[in-house]
């Protein structure tokens, strides 16, 4: 490979006039440097490395650099398929990829970029009188036909993305469908203020998480407030790679299952960095300001209500469809109720109570709410959804019923079997919670509902005859003799 490139590289015509001779000349330099890189990179394992002869000036200004998920110059690892871009004089110019080793620029003043791949040498507006050098792994990425993009804020915003996932891949098994969850891509402190801060506030400060909701839920109009340009102006320089991402997976279709990533979405296709159409799913029964955003092709809603709200933001009607929550196939399909008190040890003889906090995180004294249960409620056994808290999952361990009439569990994808055999289910006001317990026909109490979309979920449900809210563990006591009183008259 390195012998052709040699030849191919270094010969230089003998029919040149005076003017080219010296370019030519110093062309030849530069090849001799690309071989040299290449050679190194083919005697040192992965990753490979950047060797950089940039002036002198590039190296005390790294403002001269452009970086997507490069830091800096000299010789130091970076990931496949990144591209390094340096431009002299200095310019704003910013590489696209639209297909592996190819680059087309967004403007094309001068610059210095040059892509080594193990197969070719790409080489485009390259100044004779500068030498930088980029060497990279070929990209192994694939375009995908449909990218599904969410949040790992809570759970319900990744569960709908897997719901749709799964759903395309039933329907439409030849689609290239691809899931991200695009906190996975954002800088660390920007996981920590938006993922960390919605815990926070959720578990210790609901009246603070309440106010934001607030405060933030407007305008209700198309006009955008300097509050919210100031908002998506930051979310936007944060957003590097997810750019970078779009770009080298050049998607035929995005669906947002979370509010974040819309408006970064219509930007790129604004700056010509993107075309693809974008859907959004909204996963809130109660839609707020933040899932408002332009150059969005469809928004789907799990509720009529939802459609005049989001009409009042200047989006067509004909471009908002009523289509329901999205929840997984999987809890539409008939089950055997008695093959599954087996499979879980669960008394055929009870009534079975479902309670859960939350998911990712939990919210309540649960504790405290299934001993109750327990007491007050004699014909019942409790199944306790821990998640991901193990400390929750201990202490219930630990409870004099434990594994009679109460039996703690910790994360499972088999959750729709539990609400299957369950009687009513205690649990958060989340969307798709929700929406899963009204695939199943079982009656909720919403447990201590936070301001916010919670809020907005727990009334709606209870307009609609399909829950009640509970604030206290008293409350979900009356509650519960309520609805498992009317489900026992219905049984005789």
């Amino acid at each position: 490979m390195v012998n052709g490139l040699m030849a191919k590289c270094c010969s230089v015509p003998m029919d040149l006039n005076p003017r080219t001779v010296i370019p030519d000349i110093r062309f030849s330099i530069f090849a001799m440097i690309i071989l040299l890189s290449a050679t190194h990179i083919q005697n040192h394992a992965t990753p490979p490395y950047l060797d950089s002869q940039a002036p002198a000036k590039l190296k005390k200004d790294k403002k001269d650099v452009w970086k997507g998920e490069f830091t800096g110059i000299g010789r130091r690892p970076f990931a496949p398929a990144q591209i390094v871009c340096v431009s002299y004089p200095y310019t704003k110019s910013i590489p696209i990829i639209r297909t592996p080793g190819k680059i087309s620029m967004v403007n094309h003043s001068e610059i210095q970029l040059l892509l080594l791949t193990r197969h070719h040498i790409a080489l485009e507006n390259f100044p004779h009188t500068r030498c930088y050098v980029c060497v990279a792994n070929e990209p192994t990425t694939k375009p995908c036909d449909v990218l599904i993009v969410s949040a790992g804020v809570g759970a319900g915003h990744n569960q709908a993305a897997r719901a749709i996932a799964e759903g395309l891949a039933q329907g439409r098994p030849g689609l290239a469908v691809e899931t991200l969850d695009v906190l996975t891509v954002m800088p660390k402190w920007f996981r920590l203020y938006y993922s960390g801060g919605f815990k926070l506030c959720m578990t210790r400060m609901p009246w603070l998480y309440g106010m934001g909701f607030w405060l933030t839920n407007r305008p209700q109009t198309p006009r955008r407030s300097l509050a919210e340009r100031f908002r998506l102006a930051r979310e936007w320089s944060a957003m590097e790679k997810f750019r970078q991402f779009v770009i080298e997976r050049q998607p035929k279709l995005i669906i947002n299952t979370h509010f974040l990533t819309p408006p970064a979405v219509a930007r790129m296709a604004g700056e010509g960095q993107s075309n693809c159409p974008q859907f959004v799913t909204v996963t809130d029964n109660d839609v707020h300001r933040w899932w408002y955003s332009q150059g969005v092709d469809r928004f789907f809603v799990p509720a009529e209500c939802c459609v005049e709200q989001i009409a009042r933001w200047g989006i067509p009607r004909e471009r908002i469809t009523f289509s329901g929550m999205p929840i997984h196939p999987k809890w539409t399909v008939p089950l055997d109720r008695t093959k599954i008190l087996a499979d879980w040890r669960l008394p055929a003889d009870k009534q079975i109570v479902l309670l859960t906090g939350g998911t990712e995180f939990t919210c309540g004294p649960i504790v405290k709410i299934a001993n109750r249960i327990l007491e007050d409620c004699p014909n019942s056994a409790v199944v306790v959804l821990a998640g991901r808290n193990k400390q929750l999952l201990a202490d219930l361990s630990t409870q004099p019923l434990a594994g009679e009439r109460l039996f703690p569990q910790g994360f499972t994808d088999k959750s729709h079997e539990l609400v299957e055999v369950c009687s009513v289910m205690v649990t958060k006001a989340g969307g798709i919670t929700t929406a899963e317990c009204l695939s199943k026909g079982v009656p909720m109490i919403l447990l201590n509902p936070v301001p916010g979309q919670e809020g907005g979920n727990a009334r709606f449900f209870v307009r609609e005859g399909a829950a009640a809210v509970a604030n206290s563990p008293d409350d979900v006591i009356a509650a519960l003799r309520r609805i498992l009183g009317d489900r026992g008259e219905l049984a005789m």
